[in-house]
């Protein structure tokens, strides 16, 4: 028997939603093991022998361990839609085993649980869902990546989101929002998303009060930066918001850079740029990090304060915060 298959799955929205059509494409939430993933992860926990392992919106470093799972699993299926899963076929093609099975879908258009829910829809019906489930987990997957993609096309499109803001970063979680957006009147939501809206403005306004317009004095690695005007501050939470805010409330800059610790001597930064600004993707990648055009990060492992040596890790993307 076929052991449960693995999800792996990016720990924001986007990844929580793409691991829940997974699930229904297993037959059940409780048909998958879940594991939630960050960028830079080193290690895979669970055990794959045999094994069919998805990675969705996540793209596994190009590791001797992300070989090891390829390897061990009786299938991988990769959807991703960051630049680094774009060339990652060939990569594995070179360095994987012969006999290895494995499928990258990469689509940089589409959200992680759009580009997911695209490819397995078919095979979600022959699961017998029922058609207002499965209409509600395509809109569910649209509102989620018209935010991913920081677009907000769609109509209320940052008020849903701000409801489904108030839902964990988990499958089991957007399973519940599914079922409140299945079964809920439309007003509901509206009027629950206006009310965490107000709340998340406030304090996107009081975070944004503290920025300065250069790069924070402890950072000895601004090369990437050079010759660009940054408007920066700290930011544990709501970065992207946040970013976005800086950037309305300073024109004369082309990036901002949130930032904040998470451990002593470890930074997380994310940058936002606007449409027609600069590819801070590019930047982030300069970094040992990534991410896409208009919206990236990366780590750094700071050890000291003053002429200490920085040492960049992989970033946790950052246009799925």
């Amino acid at each position: 028997m076929m052991p449960q298959p693995i999800c792996y799955y990016h720990g924001d929205h986007d990844g929580a939603a793409a691991a829940l059509v997974v699930a229904y494409r297993h037959g059940g939430i409780d048909q998958v093991r879940f594991r939630p993933v960050n960028y830079g992860q080193a290690r895979f926990d669970v055990d794959c022998e045999g094994a069919q392992v998805w990675f969705v919106d996540y793209c596994p470093p190009r590791t001797a361990a992300a070989l090891e799972v390829v390897n061990a699993a009786a299938r991988t299926l990769i959807f991703d839609h960051h630049p680094a899963a774009a060339e990652y076929g060939h990569w594995l093609a070179e360095h994987a085993a012969p006999e290895a099975c494995c499928e990258v879908e990469y689509e940089a258009e589409l959200s992680g649980c759009e580009l997911v829910l695209s490819c397995c829809q078919a095979t979600i019906l022959c699961h017998l869902v029922p058609r207002s489930t499965l209409e509600a987990l395509a809109l569910l997957c649209r509102y989620v990546g018209d935010r991913d993609l920081w677009r907000f096309e769609l109509p209320h499109s940052r008020l849903v989101n701000a409801w489904l803001g108030s839902y964990a970063s988990t499958p089991e979680a957007m399973q519940e929002a599914l079922v409140f957006l299945r079964d809920r009147p439309w007003k509901v939501i509206l009027e629950a998303g206006a009310a965490v809206q107000r709340a998340l403005d406030v304090q996107v306004h009081r975070l944004a009060r503290s920025a300065v317009t250069e790069w924070p004095w402890w950072d000895v690695r601004p090369l990437p930066f050079a010759g660009l005007p940054v408007v920066s501050c700290e930011s544990p939470v709501l970065e992207s918001e946040v970013g976005e805010r800086l950037l309305q409330d300073h024109p004369e800059a082309a990036v901002s850079v949130t930032w904040s610790s998470s451990r002593p001597g470890r930074f997380r930064f994310s940058l936002r740029s606007r449409d027609d600004g600069p590819d801070v993707g590019e930047l982030a990648r300069q970094m040992g990090g990534g991410g896409h055009p208009h919206a990236s990060g990366y780590h750094l492992e700071l050890r000291g304060l003053l002429g200490f040596e920085s040492a960049p890790m992989a970033a946790e993307n950052a246009s799925n915060q």
